[in-house]
């Protein structure tokens, strides 16, 4: 990984961090509403480990 690619993943992780730590309550009413709607909850899943992901297949390949 170079540089832009560190810069670009610590920028995106404390954005999610910022945005959690903002949207507390209403994350976990949200969490709720997934429990019972698988479907949602796999594509958040998916959305969450996709930067994991691409990480690793960047270090990888």
């Amino acid at each position: 990984m170079d540089t832009f690619d560190c810069v670009f993943w610590a920028i995106y992780w404390i954005g999610v961090i910022i945005w959690s730590l903002k949207n507390k309550e209403k994350a976990k009413a949200e969490l709720l509403q997934i429990k019972n709607n698988w479907k949602k909850g796999i594509v958040i899943l998916f959305l969450i480990l996709l930067p994991f992901l691409a990480m690793v297949l960047t270090l990888y390949f």
